[in-house]
């Protein structure tokens, strides 16, 4: 969306100077820009001009309306693809991978581990996702679930669907899917982890 305020700066001048003068009473119920008054009482037309053109060119600046609010996440495209897993690192080699990650809102209620979830859809398929401070955090969290259930030992909680746990460096996931191969896909995707710095 682009908007562009347009004035005559000389008819704007002219009516302020009068109404200082106090000649014109008037009530000011809109106020355009600082830059307008700055305009007017620049002593030169060039300096005058400069104030006005700023002015507009602030007004023009394009906004993205769609954009979302930030939290303090890197854009997937300056993401570095090396090291530990990150968010976005996660979510641009899921893309990598030729699957189309959406996210979820997480359900803690009854948390897995002690960091919050990522979870995201990838077609039928479901990704529970844990992040990690480095591997060793991971690791120790990880010897608290069942193999078997990919739930902590001794919960009776179990998963929806089929459930893995796949392990990668410091990132800990729980992928429940029933087709084979979107499972092979995202366990790949995973397990190949990232190069090292």
């Amino acid at each position: 969306m682009r908007a562009t305020v347009r004035y005559d700066a000389r008819g704007v001048c002219a009516r302020w100077h009068t109404w200082m003068r106090g000649s014109l009473r008037c009530g000011v119920t809109i106020v355009v820009a600082v830059g307008g008054i700055a305009a007017c009482t620049g002593s030169g037309g060039e300096a005058g001009q400069a104030a006005a053109d700023s002015a507009a060119v602030t007004a023009s600046i394009p906004t993205d309306t769609n954009a979302p609010a930030g939290q303090g996440a890197l854009p997937i495209d300056e993401c570095p693809m090396v090291g530990s897993w990150k968010q976005c690192s996660l979510e641009k080699r899921l893309e990598q991978s030729g699957l189309v990650p959406v996210l979820l809102p997480a359900d803690d209620h009854e948390p897995v581990t002690a960091v919050p979830a990522l979870v995201y859809r990838l077609g039928s398929a479901e990704l529970h996702v844990w992040i990690f401070a480095d591997s060793s955090a991971r690791a120790t969290e990880q010897a608290r679930l069942d193999p078997g259930t990919s739930q902590p030992l001794g919960s009776l909680r179990r998963w929806p669907r089929p459930a893995e746990t796949i392990a990668s460096n410091n990132l800990l996931a729980v992928l429940l899917a029933e087709n084979e191969r979107t499972t092979e896909r995202i366990r790949l995707s995973l397990r190949a982890g990232l190069p090292p710095r």
